[in-house]
């Protein structure tokens, strides 16, 4: 009897969303073989593990398939295993994941950048902090939106920082 993987560890997920990778159990023996599929998590909120009927018997060489998700609705770190038994073995199977709440900490963000009267030739500039509201690092990509009032002409963006990121809660500053 065999199942691979033997190890389930599920990339970092944001919550809400969902993945689901396929275990398959395989007959290596010459009878066939009747087992068993005992989740340690009794099909909990984070983990489901769909096993199809009439999938409790393999014939000699050959495998099944069996699909197991993980959807985390709340951050943190989950932790369990599958326990695979026949009439002569048992084996456990760790199943792991890790759910992230990633989110920019908008409370923080100006909600208009107002540069106030310039006059010609002048210069004015304005720094903008992205603060990572998560414990978990956070990609983020800034775009800048010109109101009705402005002409693109006259106005020049030189963020050094448009894409990277934020490291768990701490910011990152660019001029405007």
């Amino acid at each position: 009897m065999l199942i691979v993987p033997d190890t389930v560890e599920f990339e970092l997920m944001p919550v809400g969303t969902q993945k689901t990778t396929v275990l398959y159990v395989k007959n290596e023996g010459n009878a066939v073989l009747n087992y068993e599929l005992v989740p340690g998590f009794a099909n909990s909120e984070f983990f489901q593990l769909e096993i199809p009927e009439g999938h409790t018997k393999i014939s000699p060489g050959n495998r099944k398939k069996i699909s197991l998700t993980f959807s985390p609705t709340v951050a943190g770190t989950y932790e369990s295993k599958i326990i695979l038994k026949s009439r002569n073995e048992t084996k456990d199977i760790l199943v792991k994941g890790t759910g992230a709440d990633f989110k920019l900490d908008e409370t923080r963000l100006p909600q208009l950048v107002d540069f106030g009267d310039i006059q010609v030739g002048a210069k004015a500039e304005q720094m903008i902090t992205l603060y990572n509201g998560c414990n978990y690092a956070m990609d983020f990509e800034l775009s800048i939106t010109l109101g009705e009032a402005l002409d693109p002409h006259f106005v020049t963006f030189m963020p050094s920082l448009t894409k990277g990121t934020l490291a768990p809660n701490n910011p990152k500053s660019d001029t405007k």
